[in-house]
């Protein structure tokens, strides 16, 4: 290879570089929250700013500004994943960053992004029209037996 050669680029090198790069800060955000060290207390009496502030700092606080900056980009690129990636193996890396993030929002309470997540793994997984499917719903009709059995109930729809 020439110094004023181009070297040569696969064509799908970019995509895996991206998705390695994503999976390997999920994995760095499920190290920090699953952290199980306790904080460690210090004894000195350095009273500079700059230690107040590290003092301050909840690292329970610190977990959750975390989870709750980065959820809506990692749930985005996931499901993106999801929905274009066509071999087992990355299907398999996809699905288990989004275990992982479920498993993350669970233990810090977070009810929005954990059901984000299912949401997003249950439109990737599952067959188109699924759910309209199990409805008994089609496109374009209504169910009209079960919206005429609803209003004689007296049920507003």
């Amino acid at each position: 290879l020439d110094k004023t050669e181009v070297p040569y680029i696969p064509e799908g090198y970019p995509l895996v570089l991206a998705m390695n790069a994503l999976l390997d800060a999920i994995k760095s955000v499920s190290l920090i929250v699953n952290d199980a060290a306790a904080p460690t207390t210090s004894t000195s009496t350095d009273a500079s700013p700059a230690h107040q502030t590290a003092q301050l700092n909840d690292p329970l606080e610190v977990k959750e500004t975390l989870l709750k900056s980065s959820w809506t980009g990692v749930l985005a690129a996931l499901a993106l994943l999801l929905d274009t990636c066509g071999d087992d193996q990355t299907v398999s890396m996809v699905l288990d960053a989004h275990q992982t993030y479920i498993q993350l929002c669970g233990r810090m309470e977070m009810s929005l992004p954990r059901d984000a997540f299912i949401t997003s793994l249950c439109k990737g997984t599952l067959p188109p029209r699924y759910a309209v499917s199990l409805l008994g719903e089609r496109k374009g009709t209504a169910n009209v037996g079960s919206v005429h059995q609803s209003h004689e109930r007296g049920v507003a729809l």
